[in-house]
């Protein structure tokens, strides 16, 4: 069975999530006598001053993704630096075994741009093999052991680029998880905490009792309303 992705169970964005929990964190720390009768404690102010503090130090998602976006970009210059070196050995190739032959195909060039990423690594390390095994014949061309060692070596760094943006691309699934995981857990702890508030101001001081409404309006309803 695939496993159910985490959901946010909050409408706030995360940067008003933190905002809105050091705010409330500061109101209890006035009103600490108040919440003492509810066994909250300065512990459990610092503990929810804390817990924002943290989840605004993760990672958010656009920095994952700007990340992923580069690593995609070095990645395709790396491709495209190693397309150039094939196709200055095939170029070269051609000019000793006609194209459609058996040794020309052996190459295994054929729709060479239109390749995924792993399938056009898998070619480089045949073309350089290639290459290798006829390099008697090749040599006329300018055909170089360098030519050859250069392709080895950029099919090498792209094959390492590839795997790193692999890791990122699943890395942002985790690092989404665990930073959904931790708003939904300080949000939890936000409304519990506000609701207290409510309840303790509600009946004597309504400016302080709004001091503790985390939220106007969230789709058309109060915020004390979805928290009750």
């Amino acid at each position: 069975m695939n496993k159910k992705s985490v959901r946010r169970k909050y409408n706030l964005t995360d940067a008003q999530l933190v905002a809105i929990s050091q705010e409330k964190a500061a109101f209890m720390l006035r009103d600490l006598t108040s919440f003492a009768a509810y066994g909250i404690t300065a512990n459990d102010v610092e503990a929810l001053r804390v817990d924002a503090a943290a989840f605004a130090d993760l990672e958010s998602d656009g920095e994952i993704v700007a990340e992923i976006s580069e690593a995609n970009a070095v990645k395709n210059k790396k491709r495209k630096a190693l397309f150039v070196a094939i196709k200055g050995v095939m170029v070269r190739v051609g000019n000793v075994f006609a194209s459609g032959t058996a040794e020309y195909a052996a190459f295994g060039t054929a729709r060479l741009s239109r390749q995924t990423d792993a399938q056009f690594i898998a070619t480089a390390k045949v073309v350089a093999k290639q290459a290798r095994a006829h390099s008697g014949a090749l040599a006329v061309t300018g055909l170089t052991t360098a030519m050859v060692d250069d392709i080895d070596v950029l099919a090498q760094e792209l094959e390492v680029l590839l795997i790193d943006l692999k890791l990122k691309k699943s890395d942002r699934e985790l690092l989404r998880e665990v930073r959904v995981t931790a708003g939904n857990a300080l949000y939890a702890k936000l409304i519990r905490y506000a609701k207290t508030g409510r309840n303790i101001w509600e009946a004597v001081h309504a400016a302080k009792c709004n001091d503790y409404v985390v939220c106007k309006r969230v789709k058309g309803k109060s915020e004390a309303a979805l928290s009750s």
